[in-house]
């Protein structure tokens, strides 16, 4: 049983013999972006008119560049670049071209990978640098002064209860000196003692001038909305003034016998 013949499909593809004779072009010549080794099509730039060109007859032994055109003449025919039909060495590996796309892109149109960082939270204040208030500095400072004046005493009760020459009567010239420093470090702290205290009293009296105005200010203020509201409670609309029952007739009503 015959049949009608028929065309079998067949797909469109450059199918010219000639070749360039220019010098067969190797791929490591050129820079990673400047030839495409994708697999769907394979291309790249052609020397002559900087334009992307495919690359046909991949897996033959000759690849080679496509015919292309670059310019018209005046007569309006296209002009055929010289750079067509020119072969191609594919001496790069797909693998290494991919790898090596990156690293080999000009730096004008190489761009770097945006960095996303956590902000970090920020670091607290250490407590001992935090400002202290005067009175608060004054009290640490006469605490200090008390535990030296105590160290003081024990010391020299220890030398006193050490010592041969200091019996109540004589002093050696190392129990003199302590009582001196004794001295001196009670009178410190009797003197910040009453800095300290002179430094709260000041504080106190600020806080208390602060409470003071600030109840002054609120005061004026419930006083200024108290008039307002006053003010307005006053204003009566125009007209007769308002009531909470009928208006008493003032003429005196005289009554009258209905008409028969």
């Amino acid at each position: 049983m015959s049949g009608e013949p028929t065309t079998r499909y067949r797909r469109s593809r450059t199918r010219s013999r000639n070749v360039s004779p220019l010098p067969a072009l190797a791929l490591s010549q050129l820079q990673p972006h400047e030839y495409d080794l994708n697999a769907l099509c394979t291309s790249l730039v052609c020397p002559h008119c900087a334009t992307w060109v495919p690359v046909t007859g991949i897996n033959s032994k000759k690849p080679k560049l496509v015919p292309h055109d670059t310019a018209v003449d005046r007569n309006g025919m296209a002009v055929r670049c010289m750079g067509s039909n020119r072969l191609v060495v594919l001496d790069v590996a797909r693998e290494k071209w991919a790898r090596s796309k990156q690293d080999g892109l000009e730096p004008s149109i190489r761009r770097a990978a945006s960095q996303h960082r956590k902000p970090q939270p920020t670091v607290p204040t250490p407590v001992g640098r935090l400002a202290a208030s005067p009175a608060t500095q004054e009290l640490a400072t006469v605490g200090r002064l008390s535990r030296l004046l105590e160290e003081t005493h024990a010391g020299l009760v220890t030398h006193r209860r050490e010592c041969r020459t200091c019996d109540g009567r004589r002093r050696c010239q190392e129990g003199v000196e302590l009582e001196y420093r004794l001295a001196e470090v009670q009178a410190t702290v009797t003197a910040r003692r009453e800095q300290a205290a002179a430094v709260q009293r000041r504080q106190d009296q600020a806080l208390r001038l602060q409470a003071v105005q600030q109840n002054r200010l609120n005061r004026a203020r419930v006083l200024a909305s108290a008039a307002a509201a006053d003010r307005r409670r006053a204003a009566l609309p125009y007209g007769d003034s308002p009531r909470e029952c009928r208006p008493v007739p003032e003429a005196t009503l005289q009554p009258q016998r209905p008409a028969r």
